[in-house]
């Protein structure tokens, strides 16, 4: 009986370290998986953080506008002139070009006045306003244009740009053509 009250006791104390040990692997078990969980959300908000990054830079990118309403400059160049972001080309020509834009004619004006260097600025009707044989201040040395900018009458809060170059001087068709324009020019010079 004493050799049977020795094994219980033995058992009993092997159960009772046997569940401490259960209890303690079991702790560390659940303390694993909250470091799972913990880093799981970490990963998540970076996640999102990205993504959050990444659609503000493209919003940056596709802004037509900064805080104050005033255009921003796109990297495209027509005839000397940096063109502002927003501008959809609805007719380019020998020599001229029509765009359009759904900003207000007050923020289009504000961004080409001070790119044309200019004597001549010629209302017209309505809130139309041409800046005529305007040099580009983005590109020294340009070809002249006239720049007329224009409310759209049948399309309400849309601004049409038209940037024209002077046309080509046409050359002489014969020779007799090219001696008179030497001998015209040569009398106007005396």
């Amino acid at each position: 009986m004493l050799r049977c009250r020795r094994s219980i006791r033995a058992s009993f104390a092997g159960l009772v370290l046997a569940a401490l040990g259960c209890g303690a692997l079991g702790a560390g078990c659940e303390g694993q998986r909250e470091e799972q969980v913990r880093k799981r959300y970490r990963q998540n908000l970076l996640v999102a953080e990205d993504r959050k990054r990444k659609r503000d830079e493209m919003r940056e990118a596709t802004r037509v506008q900064d805080a104050r309403g005033a255009m921003i400059a796109s990297e495209e160049r027509v005839a000397g002139i940096i063109l502002p972001r927003g501008l959809t080309l609805r007719l380019g020509a020998a020599r001229q070009w029509y765009y359009e834009t759904a900003v207000p004619i007050e923020a289009v004006r504000a961004y080409f006045g001070p790119r044309l260097k200019t004597l001549a600025v010629v209302p017209g009707a309505g809130d139309t306003i041409t800046y005529q044989d305007a040099e580009p201040t983005d590109t020294p040395g340009a070809e002249r244009v006239n720049v007329r900018i224009a409310s759209l009458p049948n399309r309400r809060g849309m601004t049409e740009i038209n940037i024209r170059l002077p046309p080509l001087a046409r050359p002489p068709n014969s020779e007799a053509e090219a001696r008179l324009l030497v001998e015209e020019r040569t009398k106007f010079a005396q």
